[in-house]
């Protein structure tokens, strides 16, 4: 967690990526592209980059993915997914 930035701070942005995915994959029947996520995260969680601080959002991804219920899908060939 980046500093100055509180447990709920991270909860928000872990709802926002679930949210985020859940409607992307109901509209689409698709993953959402790691490389769209972000410009998608500034309307449900504009202050996402101070909560990653340091941290990349595929990072924080795998790191919260397990518990929160979303999964970076990544293929040699091919862009990762979420």
């Amino acid at each position: 967690m980046a500093e100055g930035h509180s447990m709920e701070d991270q909860r928000n942005l872990v709802t926002a990526v679930k949210t985020i995915t859940e409607n992307h994959w109901t509209e689409r029947n698709s993953p959402v592209l790691l490389s769209a996520l972000p410009q998608l995260l500034e309307g449900e969680a504009p202050d996402f980059r101070a909560v990653l601080g340091s941290r990349t959002l595929k990072a924080f991804i795998k790191e919260t993915g397990e518990s929160a219920g979303y999964k970076l899908v990544e293929h040699p060939t091919q862009r990762a997914r979420v």
